[in-house]
């Protein structure tokens, strides 16, 4: 009888283990081949737009910009008030202050059909300042970037029902990550207090690495089993709202689609709204 226990408790624990095994590959794993080869011949817009991302990288990101450098942040934030409104959006400010300085977000937006009320908004933004002295051309000038030319390339777009916001954050890095003077977690608030029915976020966030070297990208184990080591990837990353038993509410849990080492950004904006 007890042999037959043991049996039956290693085949239990044997096939949990095999069960936690096929979930984790499976929640992971990305669908799909990865393309391997020489890429093609870039076409004369993609040629335009690769100018142009590089044009705002450099204008935005020439050298460090943040509290500490203050007329380089207030330059990154007029040009980037200069490229939208050239694209005949109405940039809307959110300023604050934060000891002696006066800072702000940046948002515009696409509204939907006209006579339309939104029934619900997605909101895609990027930090526009630098880490301490650095220039900040990868973390965050290539966000930076591609929400512009994300925002030229959509602005005659016109949804149905949804409305779309462009938000540009302030004081991302520290001292401010993390903190109540977060431009991300200002934004949220703002959101929050407007009742805006936001259904979707989407953080663009150092997109400018590549390197095909093997080895240079490095993730702490379990994930080095599952994801590539070059960095010549981009990965996608989801916050999901998942039922837990605190008072009755919802706690927000983050649920990787890939990985990100530092997934605090999304969550700070998720919290606050």
């Amino acid at each position: 009888m007890m042999r037959d226990f043991w049996i039956g408790a290693r085949y239990a624990v044997g096939a949990t283990m095999t069960t936690v095994v096929v979930i984790f590959w499976y929640s992971l794993s990305m669908p799909g081949r990865s393309y391997d080869g020489r890429l093609p011949q870039t076409t004369q817009e993609e040629d335009d737009v690769t100018a142009r991302l590089k044009r705002h990288v450099v204008a935005v990101a020439s050298a460090p910009h943040n509290t500490r450098h203050y007329d380089n942040l207030e330059k990154a934030a007029r040009y980037i008030e200069d490229v939208l409104s050239s694209e005949d959006y109405r940039v809307v400010p959110q300023p604050y202050d934060v000891t002696e300085w006066t800072v702000r977000n940046l948002e515009v937006a696409i509204e939907p059909r006209e006579n339309a009320s939104p029934t619900k908004t997605i909101v895609v933004g990027a930090h526009y300042d630098s880490y301490l002295d650095a220039p900040g051309a990868n973390d965050n000038g290539s966000g930076v970037a591609a929400l512009l030319e994300l925002a030229r390339l959509l602005k005659d777009l016109r949804s149905r029902r949804t409305r779309l916001l462009f938000a540009f954050f302030v004081n991302e890095e520290p001292p401010y990550f993390q903190t109540d003077d977060m431009g991300s977690l200002r934004y949220a608030q703002m959101l929050a207090e407007r009742k805006e029915p936001v259904s979707a976020m989407i953080s663009l966030e150092t997109i400018g690495y590549f390197s095909d070297t093997a080895g240079s990208q490095q993730y702490p184990q379990p994930f080095g089993a599952v994801f590539s080591r070059p960095g010549e990837f981009r990965r996608l990353c989801r916050h999901a709202r998942v039922p837990q038993p605190r008072r009755g509410g919802h706690k927000v849990v983050p649920r990787a689609y890939g990985f990100s080492v530092d997934r605090r950004r999304r969550s700070r904006f998720h919290t606050g709204g």
